[in-house]
């Protein structure tokens, strides 16, 4: 990825943690050769916006949950994730709190995800942790109170291919 960022007229990241990973990584090949990125590297901050936190009734059963945000998809990893949060915390009690999707937010999509999260949690017999599935299209506001609620203390990922990283962002 370091000789091709070299033909860009500009790289434009949203962090100066990423700004350092390109300017502070480099590579030699087996002639010698030394490959660094050269082209100017331009920090445009992620905007922030102020919302009031909109109230989202989750039913939560445990005063300790985490959350996680991704679509459910092979380089998430939330087959593991769930998995071994049961493992962790199966005599323990703490909340998951999924907010995902497999392609889209239709009713047919939502029906597959429960499917495939009730069997990861039934195969692992019984526990006393929980794990709950928030699906579909939430408003900036709703998002910003999923964040903030309450009994959500934690965020947790166990994604191997989160790109830009936006979700922990």
């Amino acid at each position: 990825w370091l000789e091709p960022s070299n033909k860009m007229d500009k790289i434009i990241v949203i962090s100066e943690h990423a700004k350092a990973i390109f300017q502070n990584t480099s590579f030699q090949d087996q002639a010698g050769n030394t490959f660094k990125v050269t082209t100017p590297i331009e920090v445009v901050h992620f905007p922030f916006k102020k919302f009031e936190d909109a109230k989202i009734d989750l039913d939560l059963k445990y005063d300790f949950n985490f959350l996680t945000i991704n679509q459910w998809g092979p380089r998430k990893n939330m087959e593991n994730l769930v998995l071994s949060f049961i493992d962790e915390f199966k005599d323990e009690e703490v909340g998951l709190v999924i907010k995902t999707n497999r392609a889209n937010d239709s009713q047919m999509d939502k029906a597959s995800v429960e499917a495939q999260l009730e069997s990861l949690v039934s195969s692992k017999g019984p526990h006393k942790c929980k794990v709950y599935l928030v699906h579909g299209t939430l408003t900036e506001q709703e998002m910003h109170g999923l964040y903030r609620h309450p009994k959500i203390k934690a965020f947790v990922t166990a994604t191997h291919g989160e790109g830009f990283g936006m979700p922990i962002f």
